[in-house]
């Protein structure tokens, strides 16, 4: 006949299973290849910035979106592998260029996504200057070495009462408008600065 599981077996089983599970909400929210967030996670995350901004017109929301160019060609020509090694470095790129309550998140392929908010909002084109400069510099390993990498870029500025997918389509155009233009090149939309407090 079996022994029942003493209650300290049964605390310490608990624990694990917590752990674990901890350990697997944190893993599903980042994306394996570039460390960044995953859009799953965004949705939360990018929503309740929006609230933030609906509720705080002086808490601004900034939505930087990047596209590797012509990413397909990277792949054709040197495999893979060499377009893995340039998502991985980009994301480390992103992830250094941030800071801690930014959200940046890999939207998929070769895409990305920045959400700036609060007073840095307002000068995030410097950031993604610095992003697109950056991406330049990126050195590919193995026979991809001297293939340059450039982000196409947009920047669309949250609206009051505004939904995230909206959000995010203007933010698109944005960047198929830089694409049109010629690529390695940012376009960003005016925002409207909140009116001063007296």
């Amino acid at each position: 006949m079996s022994q029942a599981p003493s209650r300290r077996a049964l605390l310490a089983r608990i624990k694990t299973l917590e752990t674990e599970n901890k350990r697997l909400r944190a893993q599903a929210g980042r994306d394996p290849l570039t460390g960044l967030h995953t859009r799953r996670f965004m949705k939360d995350v990018a929503g309740r910035m929006l609230a933030l901004h609906d509720r705080d017109p002086g808490h601004p929301v900034a939505l930087i979106v990047c596209d590797v160019d012509r990413f397909k060609l990277l792949n054709d020509a040197y495999g893979h592998p060499a377009g893995d090694a340039a998502l991985k470095r980009l994301g480390a790129l992103i992830r250094r260029g941030v800071r801690r309550s930014d959200l940046a998140v890999r939207l998929g392929g070769e895409e990305f996504a920045i959400f700036v908010s609060g007073p840095s909002a307002l000068s995030c084109d410097v950031l993604a200057e610095r992003l697109r400069e950056a991406a330049r510099r990126v050195r590919l390993p193995g026979a991809a070495r001297g293939h340059a990498l450039s982000l196409s870029i947009g920047i669309a500025f949250h609206r009051p009462k505004e939904n995230l997918e909206r959000l995010m389509i203007r933010a698109d155009r944005l960047l198929y408008r830089a694409k049109r233009a010629g690529r390695d090149r940012i376009e960003a939309e005016a925002i409207a600065r909140p009116a001063r407090r007296r």
